[in-house]
């Protein structure tokens, strides 16, 4: 792709080609957008070689992509808990962005709200050290298993409730319930908040017009981007088969008490 001075372009992500990828970070409310030649820092340059871990070359992010195409999806999902499987685009999206940010490779990794496990795979076949798929939901965590077995990949299956979940970690990576239905209201900041409470580094899809600032505390800085959810008709009140929505994908991270 060329610019119009006819200079060779680096690609962004596929999603957010011609975009602009907006960093936010809560210092009152401000907002910084980075124009896309200060965006481009590895995210696809390095995916497009192929990915490496410890020197051992690993698979493309189209290749990542395919395999988790193959997944099994859970057949029967609860509108309450907003079980929306992450399309297998999204999801090599998220897991190579942590990758090459150096938060999947030998980390400890949560999955909340893992659903079929399709983020805590990926970043277990990006060459994470452990990962915690967790769901509230039992059948979710069997589809798991058995999507985990299917790749050939070793993954710790955990039965609880995000909030109960205490254990300490290096990243989380997740897709919460966007807070759409009523008696779920701001389920995405719990998932957060909690998120933000056992690792220091969080990956988050949300919908493009939720405002983190709003609640996050001033000791977490935020950097997202746009991307395109394809949302297939999943429920009653769904009334096309397919629609995209537009979300972001967010890099949570806690600095230190030394750092403010």
């Amino acid at each position: 792709m060329r610019n119009k001075e006819g200079k060779r372009e680096r690609g962004l992500p596929s999603q957010v080609k011609g975009g602009r990828l907006k960093i936010c970070s809560r210092r009152g409310s401000q907002v910084r957008i980075l124009p896309p030649a200060l965006s481009e820092l590895t995210l696809t340059s390095t995916a497009r070689r192929g990915a490496k871990v410890s020197g051992r070359r690993l698979m493309r992010k189209r290749h990542l992509e395919m395999l988790l195409e193959q997944l099994e999806d859970i057949p029967a999902p609860n509108v309450h808990i907003e079980q929306y499987t992450t399309p297998a685009s999204l999801a090599a999206e998220l897991i190579f962005f942590a990758f090459l940010n150096g938060d999947i490779a030998e980390k400890t990794v949560f999955d909340f709200g893992c659903g079929n496990g399709i983020l805590g795979i990926a970043a277990k076949m990006l060459g994470a050290k452990r990962v915690v798929c967790v769901d509230i939901d039992e059948n979710a965590l069997e589809i798991a298993r058995r999507n985990a077995q299917k790749l050939g990949v070793g993954v710790e299956l955990v039965h609880s409730d995000v909030r109960d979940f205490n254990e300490k970690g290096d990243t989380v990576v997740m897709n919460p319930p966007f807070g759409a239905q009523i008696a779920n209201r701001h389920a995405d900041r719990v998932f957060v908040e909690r998120a933000l409470d056992v690792a220091n580094v969080v990956y988050s899809i949300h919908n493009a017009r939720s405002d983190l600032s709003a609640f996050l505390p001033e000791c977490v800085s935020v950097e997202c981007y746009s991307a395109v959810f394809p949302l297939k008709r999943r429920f009653w009140f769904h009334k096309k088969e397919k629609k995209e929505i537009m979300v972001k994908i967010c890099r949570m991270t806690r600095r230190s008490r030394e750092a403010k």
